[in-house]
Order: structure tokens, then sequence, then C-alpha cells
């Protein structure tokens, strides 16, 4: 079952910021380089145009949530998550995404860590198409490594020992995604 996403309302100023440094590597592509010499393009300024162009215009339309018998899979421009039903605990939240700290934050594609000042959580991975009106996605993690700070934090610790691993998501309905979420077994908290 394929899921819908919230759609980012992209705004004129969005959009011009994010098409900004294409349109700014196809022109400076055609500035000469001193001032005598003919105007020739710079190949390497029109090819990182349109790679700019590309991420921009493909990587919002890659983000898709998809629940499988397995687990949700969420796929991403570079890669495929998959988060296991068994101990996965959900729940809807008002919080908002903070600052990006590790990540891509385009309009309609936040991937990565970003701040989270609600629900006693201060960072949370984001595979969102908006920063707000989303559920968190709580899945236990299953090894730490020695000298780093995890970002997780239980979400209760009087029942649960277990650290869980804080997923933020926007899926366009989201009591039905969290209601399908717990007839598959998530524990989902009202």
């Amino acid at each position: 079952m394929i899921v819908p996403l919230v759609n980012a309302a992209e705004s004129t100023l969005a959009r011009a910021f994010l098409w900004f440094p294409p349109l700014l590597f196809v022109v400076l592509a055609f500035v000469p380089d001193p001032p005598d010499a003919p105007t020739a393009p710079h190949w390497e300024l029109l090819l990182s145009a349109v790679l700019f162009a590309a991420v921009f215009r493909l990587a919002p339309r890659r983000l898709r949530y998809r629940l499988t018998p397995d687990g949700l899979e969420i796929r991403r421009l570079l890669g495929t998550t998959l988060l296991p039903y068994v101990g996965m605990q959900a729940k809807t939240t008002v919080g908002r995404l903070g600052v990006r700290m590790f990540g891509t934050g385009l309009p309609g594609y936040l991937t990565g860590a970003f701040s989270f000042g609600s629900e006693s959580l201060p960072t949370v991975t984001a595979l969102a198409s908006v920063g707000s009106g989303g559920i968190l996605i709580g899945v236990p993690v299953e090894r730490q490594s020695e000298g780093r700070s995890p970002l997780v934090l239980p979400i209760n610790p009087a029942t649960s020992g277990q650290p869980l691993r804080w997923y933020f998501l926007t899926p366009a309905d989201p009591q039905q995604f969290l209601g399908e979420l717990a007839r598959r077994g998530a524990v989902v908290a009202p």
C-alpha cells in the first residue's frame, strides 16, 4: 500500500531561491574570462546548472512511503529505509522540525537529522515533505556504536527500556496511516 504525502505548498519565494543557483550558473557560463576573449560557454558551469535543476525537480518526487508485509518502506532520492513493525511506536505530533543538522532541506523534500524541540526529543530523522503536522515513528535501536552519541530516546522510560530512533513523517492522512500501522502490529499512542 503506497501512502500519499502532504503536498508542500511551494511559495514563489521558495521557487526563486531554488532556481537562483542554476540560473546564475547559466549566466556565468557565458561570461568571457579576459575582456578581449570571445564568449565561449564554460561547460562545467552549464553541467552544474543542469545537475542542480535535476536534483531540485527530482528530489521531492522521489519521497515515498509504502506499507509492505515486513515494515514501512521509505524511498528517498538516494536510498530506501525499511522500518520493521516489530517494536514500532507511532503517534501524532504538533511539533515542527527545527534546525537542520545534517541532510537535505529543499521545499517538499526534508531528509536527515533535524532538531525537534517538542515531545522531549532533541533530534529526529526527517523523511518528510513539510516541516510540521506530521507523525513520529519510533523504532528500536539494535546496537549502538561506542563513542557516538545516538539520536535516540525511549518513548516512556517506565515501560520500555530499549532506546528508540525517532523518525518524522508527513503522510497526507495521518489518522488513516496510524490506523494501518496499528493493524500491522505497531503500538500507536492516542
